[in-house]
C-alpha cells in the first residue's frame, strides 16, 4: 500500500508554494523525507502514499499557518486537476458537470473515496481517506473538500460543508477563508451544493414556472443563469437571450432575480470578471486575449471594469498571484 500512486506532483507544487511563502526550507523538506526536487519538475508523475503521507507529516510539523490543508485546498484549481480547458468549454447541465469531475477525480486520485448523492434539492460531494493517519486524513480531506469549493463557486454560491466530528474547528479564521456554512458531527465528510432549495423553508424564495412545466426556485434560476454565462463567457449575451434560455419571459427573470436583490447585469459582470481572475491566477494567456474570452473588445475597457470590480488592475492581480514563479528583478516569468 505505501508504495502505491497516490497524487501528481503538481499537487506537491502547490503545498511547495505554501512553504515558500513560510520561508521553509524547501530542498532540505523534500530531502528529508526521501524527494528528489527535480522531481518538481515533473508535475505529471505521481507520489507514492508513504511520500506523500511523509511531506504532509513533515509541512504540518512545520507551519505556522492556520487552516493548512485549506489554504492548499484553494490553490487546487482548474488548472492544477487538468480541468481548465473542460470546463470553460462545456456545455451540459450543471449536475452533469459535477459527475463528470467528479469521475475524473477518481481516476486521477485514485486512493481518495470519492462519492456523489442526488437529492431533490442538492447533491453531495463524499470524500474519505482510507489510510488511517488521523492528521495527514484530516489534512487531505480538508484540502479536497476547500478544492471543491474553489470548483463549484463560479456556478453555485449556494453551498455548504459536513464533517465528522474533529474535522474543523469552524474559527472566524476559517470562515474568512472558506465562507460557507460548516456543519461538524455528521458520519460522513460531504459539500453539498444546492441546486433548488438553499434556504430553509421559511426564508425560500416563491417557485417559478418557466415556459413549460418546469418549476424553479430562485437559486436554481441563478446557478442556471450563471453556468449558462459562464460557458458563453465571451459573447454579448442579453437578458432576453438568458430568460429564453430559462424559458421565461425577460420580464419574469428581472422580477425573481431582483426578489433575491439580484440584477442580470450584476450576476454576469460576476461571472466574466471571476472567470478572468482564473485565467489571469493560472494561464500565461495575454491580458487582451483575456479580455476577449470574456467578452471585451479591447483590453482598455476590460482593465477598466476589472479594476472597479476588483480594486486593482489585471496586471496587478496576475504578478500578485504568480509573484512566486518570477525571477531576478521580477519582471520576466521563470522559464520552464
Amino acid at each position: 500500500m505505501q508504495e502505491l500512486p497516490f497524487v501528481p506532483v503538481i499537487y506537491l507544487i502547490k503545498l511547495v508554494e505554501l512553504m515558500e511563502e513560510e520561508n521553509l526550507r524547501v530542498d532540505y523538506v523534500l530531502r528529508e523525507c526521501g524527494i528528489n526536487p527535480s522531481l518538481l519538475a515533473r508535475p505529471e508523475v505521481y507520489l507514492t502514499v508513504h511520500q506523500s503521507r511523509t511531506v504532509i507529516q513533515k509541512f504540518l510539523g512545520l507551519t505556522s499557518l492556520p487552516h493548512p490543508g485549506v489554504r492548499l485546498g484553494l490553490r487546487l484549481d482548474l488548472l492544477t486537476h487538468g480541468l481548465f480547458g473542460y470546463v470553460f468549454l462545456f456545455r451540459g447541465h450543471f449536475r452533469d458537470l459535477i459527475d463528470d469531475i467528479l469521475g475524473y477525480m477518481k481516476v486521477r486520485l485514485p486512493l481518495l473515496q470519492l462519492g456523489i448523492r442526488h437529492e431533490p434539492d442538492y447533491f453531495a460531494i463524499t470524500i474519505e481517506f482510507p489510510i488511517k493517519f488521523p492528521e495527514v486524513e484530516s489534512f487531505m480531506i480538508q484540502t479536497y473538500l476547500s478544492s471543491f469549493y474553489k470548483l463549484g463557486s463560479l456556478v453555485s454560491r449556494n453551498v455548504s460543508i459536513h464533517t465528522r466530528e474533529t474535522l474543523f474547528d469552524c474559527s472566524r479564521s476559517l470562515q474568512a477563508l472558506l465562507p460557507v456554512p460548516i456543519s461538524t458531527g455528521h458520519t460522513t465528510n460531504e459539500i453539498r451544493f444546492y441546486v433548488n432549495e438553499s434556504q430553509p423553508a421559511s426564508d425560500r424564495a416563491k417557485p417559478v414556472t418557466g415556459g413549460g412545466d418546469e418549476v424553479m426556485d430562485l437559486p436554481d434560476i441563478v446557478v442556471r443563469l450563471r453556468q449558462f454565462i459562464l460557458s458563453h463567457a465571451s459573447e454579448a449575451l442579453s437578458a432576453e437571450d438568458a430568460a429564453s434560455h430559462l424559458g421565461m419571459s425577460v420580464r419574469t427573470l428581472r422580477r425573481r432575480l431582483s426578489e433575491g436583490g439580484d440584477n442580470y447585469q450584476q450576476i454576469r459582470l460576476d461571472v466574466r470578471m471571476n472567470t478572468a481572475l482564473r485565467y489571469l491566477q493560472t494561464s500565461n494567456i495575454s491580458i487582451e486575449r483575456i479580455a476577449n474570452l470574456v467578452g471585451y473588445s479591447d483590453q482598455a475597457t476590460f482593465s477598466r471594469a476589472f479594476l472597479k470590480w476588483h480594486g486593482e488592475t489585471p496586471d496587478t492581480a496576475r504578478k500578485k498571484t504568480l509573484k512566486q514563479y518570477l525571477k531576478g528583478d521580477g519582471n520576466e516569468p521563470a522559464k520552464d
